[in-house]
């Protein structure tokens, strides 16, 4: 087939339009049909289908790993030995064997604490550890720069970092990544902090306004520093 130009008289500013006619006279017109594919998508068909894979490829993922979270008999010894280690490596920090820490900064009044990603710890360091909020992996907290705070670092140093964060430093941590407790909605629920509003609401009552008057409190370890504390959730590291 070809085509003729034909002239539009319709009030499309006379543009000519395209027009099928057979290559010879007496010959049906052939024309090769392309079927296009945004046309004809089903957007239902497509999103069962994905659902029918994402569940077979869990299916296959769960069955490599069985119907049960197997631990080879290597991680369980491996785990055991650690905890032995660590558990005669507390005995000794309990009884003094190892030196004290001392408060080398003393304008600095709060620490930042790290839990790693390090696995293993006696039952007593993993007690210690939940205590100082610090029972999950990459989470942190503020703590007092005093040597009580930094005598208990050393019993569970193997599992944390710490170190005299700046003013921005703890402004942007409370900024982007803070969370606070709400006792209204269930035990131990926190949310992030979004705005202004959230802190007048929870912390209003002891003076804290905004995020710039939570960073300072926290700081400069004012008077309120112990009640922020109890009402901040642990905020994840990086």
């Amino acid at each position: 087939f070809h085509l003729l130009p034909v002239a539009m008289s319709d009030g499309y500013n006379n543009v000519p339009k395209a027009v099928l006619e057979p290559r010879r006279p007496g010959e049906s017109l052939k024309v090769a049909q392309t079927v296009l594919k945004r046309r004809d998508r089903n957007l239902k068909v497509i999103a069962e289908r994905i659902q029918q894979v994402a569940k077979y490829r869990k299916g296959l993922r769960d069955q490599r790993k069985g119907p049960l979270n197997i631990i080879s008999p290597n991680t369980l010894m491996r785990r055991a030995l650690q905890a032995q280690k660590d558990e005669k490596r507390a005995r000794r920090v309990k009884a003094g064997h190892c030196s004290k820490m001392k408060v080398l900064k003393p304008d600095c009044r709060t620490i930042a604490v790290v839990r790693n990603s390090r696995t293993g710890g006696s039952k007593d360091v993993k007690a210690a550890l939940r205590k100082m909020r610090l029972g999950r992996h990459n989470t942190l907290v503020f703590m007092a720069h005093t040597e009580k705070t930094l005598n208990e670092m050393q019993y569970v140093k193997p599992f944390v970092y710490w170190g005299h964060p700046s003013f921005k430093t703890v402004f942007n941590l409370i900024h982007k990544r803070a969370s606070i407790k709400e006792p209204e909605k269930g035990h131990g629920h926190t949310t992030l902090l979004s705005d202004n509003v959230m802190i007048e609401n929870y912390l209003g009552d002891i003076g804290v306004l905004c995020t710039e008057d939570l960073a300072h409190s926290i700081y400069e370890r004012d008077k309120n520093f112990e009640k922020v504390l109890e009402r901040l959730g642990a905020p994840p590291g990086d």
